[in-house]
């Protein structure tokens, strides 16, 4: 068994930066939606796109560490006002918590890492006052749909995405959870 911690990201720790970048763009190298993101890249994403919202309220990117401090897991989340038509449509008129980037090592997968970033996910999202969470994923990647399933996610809308980093049509499947 692993044991590992849950923690928020720390944009000012150079070092937990690069390795959550190197996490974040191997984790999704089996995801065909990113084949072309580079650890550079994703550091850049990270670091660079990220920091603004360093000790914001509003959106969080948590990380799992193992026993050494490595990161070994990343998953953001934010809170969204439903400005587009999809979102009015699927999840009503009140703020949604979007969930996104959710990416475990593949030497640390199927091992309640996942499920434990998106149990501090859906607390940030409580403590925001949403009512629902949001996330997505592609029909290839059934390990993401069963977690969903498992987490108590409803499957609510397939929409067909021109992915650039693949260069091909995804059929993306929409999952939401509604909170008490």
């Amino acid at each position: 068994m692993v044991s590992f911690t849950i923690s928020e990201l720390n944009y000012r720790d150079a070092r937990e930066v690069k390795q959550a970048a190197l996490v974040y763009s191997r984790g999704f190298s089996e995801e065909p939606t990113n084949l072309n993101l580079t650890p550079a890249r994703a550091e850049y994403e990270l670091h660079h796109l990220l920091q603004p919202f360093s000790g914001s309220t509003e959106r969080k990117v948590f990380v799992a560490k193992n026993e050494k401090g490595e990161v070994i897991g990343i998953a953001a989340g934010k809170l969204r006002n439903p400005d587009r038509v999809f979102e009015k449509k699927h999840l009503g008129g009140d703020n949604h918590y979007f969930m996104h980037g959710l990416t475990v090592h593949p030497d640390y997968r199927r091992r309640g890492i996942a499920s434990a970033l998106n149990q501090a996910r859906l607390q940030h999202c409580k403590e925001l006052g949403c009512k629902v969470a949001y996330s997505f994923t592609t029909a290839e990647n059934a390990a993401r749909q069963r977690q969903f399933a498992k987490e108590g996610f409803e499957k609510f809308h397939e929409s067909r995405v021109f992915e650039h980093h693949a260069a091909k049509n995804l059929l993306v499947y929409h999952y939401l959870k509604r909170l008490a």
